[in-house]
């Protein structure tokens, strides 16, 4: 065959077919890996201890020498993990499977977690990356206790020290009593955005209205109207941040975390909101 009669196309077939096979045996590796637990919980402690011996590995799965040796020669056929003298570490490829696989788990198991509020979440509202709440604690409704995760954030307002903030699109009577006993007893600080409707019954409900008064009067606590639709309840107590997720004015989860990402993002996304409010302190002293 000459050059003119050489299929142009033939150096590009090869490739892909050579790309194709490597995907294929990318996929095997994955596969073989995550139908054991055994084998993923292995390459976890090899990521963490770098050389292992046989009896390592047992006593980290306790389990025993059969499965061990048989999981073991299986990551090494496949070339994930290699023998080093009589202990055993990650390959490459096993360092990077392991890293991605181990990753995976974990953001499938605070997806999972954090499915009690994402449900309720509308699409883009918590934009976030989730990992940041990898040690926040999800509260929901107990059986008899539909407001348990109000009541917890009740108990929280009632131990302000420094101050609170956060914007609400449903409010209670019973949080509203103890931020006016924190407030105007013993002088926290605070701000809160409320959508209209909300703003509205702080300040003309004859039951939260007597208690707002008296918090804006001692020129502590502001609060601001949103002319829109909050995605959640956010507010801040002493660093902590709490969300909590409804179904109209039904509350059904809440999610807690004094991470710092998380602080972070949830004072960018009280501040947007705020710079689209009006304050409204000072309609309640007229």
């Amino acid at each position: 065959m000459t050059t003119a009669d050489r299929d142009p196309d033939s150096d590009s077939d090869t490739s892909t077919d050579a790309d194709a096979e490597t995907d294929l045996n990318a996929l095997d590796r994955i596969d073989f890996v995550a139908r054991s637990p055994a084998r993923v919980r292995m390459l976890d402690a090899l990521r963490d201890g770098d050389r292992l011996s046989r009896a390592d590995l047992r006593a980290y799965l306790d389990a025993s020498r059969t499965i061990v040796g048989r999981n073991l020669e299986g990551l090494c056929e496949r070339g994930l993990v290699a023998k080093v003298g009589t202990d055993y570490a990650l390959t490459r490829a096993g360092e990077l499977i392991a890293t991605d696989l181990l990753d995976l788990a974990e953001t499938i198991g605070i997806t999972r977690k954090l499915e009690p509020v994402l449900q309720w979440v509308p699409d883009g509202a918590l934009d976030l990356d989730l990992g940041c709440f990898a040690d926040a604690e999800v509260l929901v409704a107990k059986p008899g206790d539909p407001w348990s995760m109000i009541n917890h954030q009740v108990q929280s307002i009632k131990t302000i020290d420094d101050g609170s903030w956060g914007f609400l699109p449903f409010t209670g009577l019973h949080a509203t009593e103890a931020n006016h006993k924190r407030v105007v007893d013993h002088g926290a600080e605070g701000e809160l955005v409320l959508t209209p409707e909300i703003a509205d019954i702080h300040f003309s409900d004859p039951n939260y209205a007597p208690l707002t008064e008296e918090i804006v009067e001692t020129g502590r606590f502001e609060y601001f109207r949103y002319d829109g639709d909050l995605p959640y309840a956010l507010v801040e107590i002493d660093g902590v941040i709490q969300i909590v997720v409804a179904d109209g004015d039904q509350p059904r989860a809440m999610v807690e975390s004094d991470a710092a990402p998380v602080r972070e993002w949830a004072e960018e996304k009280y501040e947007s909101y705020k710079r689209r409010s009006e304050p409204i302190s000072t309609q309640a002293r007229s």
